[in-house]
């Protein structure tokens, strides 16, 4: 038996609501003073073979290996246990620290903890949150504070809330079924538990896994090795790159001069003929804002990208953590080559797995926690790619009528003449020849530039890529704020449709939705001519005709009130519980606001001339 669940502890009660995947079918059991299910929740556990929840390893687990193995299971000692490990957490503190909690931190039950597939607990993503993403149509605090007494009465309502979070639970289970089996694929093939893990743990596992195979050595004879500098002269690790600009020139001189410690943060500006770039420790990247290119009769949009660029950049360079085998870098272009092969034969689990431990491991050079900790290494690759890619791009620039208008870490973007179209791009094998990295090019036929990270690129063939407040797809990492305004942008940027025409005809009220968490600090109320209802701290809502405003108040130690509104100068409607009456609800949208934000976005646009066209 496959199930969802979630558990609630108060001092005077716990619940266990469990949802089986495969019949569909939800279970309660309670423990109360005026109902005891230990007996049947036990008896029903021990029939589960894997049990699926948000943050259920960090929780609900050790809830369940004390419920089904302690001596003295009443409510207070759970709570006992709850309190221990959530202010175990709150000090920052691993469970294990805590001695109450270490004695249940044992793996029960075969386990998936979407909350940690996600790694939503990084970017204080919750579930209230993750419904509101995914849509659910009731959006619940806790009824009760977590401190409080339950009464008889009240066990129903506490019952409904966790068959509320069992629900979001299930349609996040359903959102990571890709994610899932992908999981599966690298545990069968490494041998590794990753059911649970983010991209990133995958990556150490595998990484592990590998040197392991290649070396010999056990992780307990590599796991605890760093290498740390006290000065690095970066004139040792940086290349000799040859620049013919002077602004080029000027900044290789800077960097190879420059003498830096462990604090080093990358902070470079240079202007190459059309464009002005970054340099940061995460890669190059150009200062664009508010620009739209488009392919005319003179002049196209190629795109260049370098092909598994960190890692190929690792091999070029021979740069690798000094306190390693250099067998590193064999397992380095053993993967990445396996990787390529995989992406060719359209073997794509293989290709994903391994993308996400050739990705990592730039990252992971400059993480203090792991092996792979190098300052060196991660300065060496970060700025000899950077450097590269700049070089690349005055070299293109210097075949004619060619200028660079964007650049993102690994690769960029120019305005070419047609008529040396061709030429440029039978350059580009031998480019690649030379620096020993691959180089893929697509021409584009439109690109939206809000700035380097909120665009809509349109390519030749018809097909079109977005990021940031273009992104019209759901994302459970990211906010929820009216997608009706990022599917009107798209409907008018690709498909030439108007605005109006997109925001009046849709029939979804979650399109029209904005999500709002408050913090701790703030309480939140909903104001109307009656007078202010307090609120839960996850609210969904729309900008309405009529209704009443949506504030946040906070005390301040001065003795004043600070207080905000959701949306300033508008009515909302509270939509945390949808009913099914969506004809009401929309005809209380005030879509000429919507229209309004969307316009905001496009004239921001139009107040400029498309850029060099």
């Amino acid at each position: 038996m496959n199930v969802v669940y979630d558990l609630e502890s108060f001092p005077n009660f716990f619940s266990a609501c469990f949802y089986d995947i495969d019949t569909k079918e939800f279970r309660d059991f309670v423990i109360h003073n005026s109902r005891n299910d230990l007996t049947k929740l036990r008896r029903f556990f021990k029939k589960v073979d894997w049990v699926i929840g948000f943050n259920n390893e960090g929780y609900d687990n050790i809830l369940m290996r004390f419920v089904m193995e302690g001596n003295e299971v009443t409510p207070e000692n759970i709570n006992r246990l709850s309190q221990a490990i959530i202010n175990t957490r709150q000090n920052g503190d691993p469970l294990y620290r805590n001695e109450i909690v270490n004695r249940y931190l044992k793996k029960y039950k075969n386990s998936i903890d979407l909350m940690s597939i996600h790694a939503l607990h990084k970017i204080g993503v919750s579930l209230k949150q993750v419904g509101v993403i995914l849509r659910h149509n009731k959006i619940q605090d806790l009824p009760k504070d977590p401190d409080s007494w339950i009464y008889e009465d009240e066990i129903e309502d506490i019952l409904k809330y966790g068959r509320n979070d069992v629900e979001i639970t299930v349609e996040l289970y359903n959102y990571s079924l890709d994610d899932i089996k992908l999981r599966h694929s690298v545990g069968k093939q490494y041998n590794v538990n990753v059911l649970s893990g983010s991209r990133t743990y995958i990556a150490k596992e595998i990484l592990n896994k590998y040197y392991e195979e290649y070396t010999g050595d056990r992780i307990s004879d590599f796991k605890d090795l760093r290498s740390y500098y006290k000065n690095i002269h970066l004139v040792d690790i940086v290349n000799n790159f040859k620049f013919t600009t002077k602004p080029l020139q000027e900044l290789y001189k800077r960097i190879i001069n420059a003498v830096v410690d462990s604090d080093f943060k990358l902070s470079e500006s240079v202007s190459t003929k059309g464009m002005m770039h970054t340099m940061k420790m995460g890669g190059l990247h150009s200062k664009n804002k508010n620009e739209i290119y488009e392919e005319d009769d003179e002049y196209a949009l190629l795109d260049i990208d370098f092909d598994s660029y960190y890692p190929k950049l690792m091999l070029k360079y021979r740069s690798y953590p000094k306190h390693l085998k250099s067998a590193f870098l064999k397992i380095l272009e053993f993967i990445t080559e396996k990787r390529l092969k995989a992406k060719r034969d359209g073997d794509k689990i293989t290709a994903d797995t391994l993308k996400i431990s050739i990705n990592s491991i730039f990252g992971l050079t400059g993480f203090d926690n792991y092996w792979l900790k190098d300052d060196k290494v991660m300065y060496q690759v970060t700025l000899n790619g950077q450097l590269l890619l700049l070089q690349v791009i005055e070299y293109l620039e210097g075949m004619g009528d060619v200028t660079c208008i964007y650049s993102n870490t690994d690769g960029a973007t120019f305005k070419v003449h047609k008529s040396i179209l061709d030429k440029v791009i039978d350059r580009l094998p031998d480019i690649s020849e030379k620096i020993g990295i691959g180089i893929e090019h697509v021409l584009y036929k439109k690109m939206i530039l809000k700035d380097v990270n909120n665009y809509i690129i349109i390519k030749k063939d018809g097909s079109d890529k977005c990021k940031g407040v273009f992104l019209y797809t759901q994302d459970i990492t990211k906010g929820y704020r009216h997608p009706i305004v990022t599917k009107a942008l798209h409907a008018y940027y690709v498909g030439g449709i108007a605005v109006n025409d997109t925001i009046n005809m849709s029939d979804d009220i979650y399109d029209f939705c904005i999500a709002q968490k408050t913090g701790k600090q703030f309480t939140t109320f909903f104001r109307t001519v009656e007078g202010l209802k307090k609120m839960q701290r996850t609210n969904r809502y729309f900008v309405s005709t009529k209704s009443g405003s949506l504030i946040k108040v906070k005390d301040r130690e001065d003795g004043t009130v600070q207080e905000n509104q959701a949306v300033a100068g508008e009515n909302v409607f509270i939509l945390n519980d949808r009913e099914d009456k969506d004809d009401y609800y929309l005809s209380l949208v005030k879509r000429q606001y919507y229209i309004k934000e969307t316009n905001k976005i496009i004239n921001s646009f139009n107040k400029i001339q498309y850029k060099m066209f």
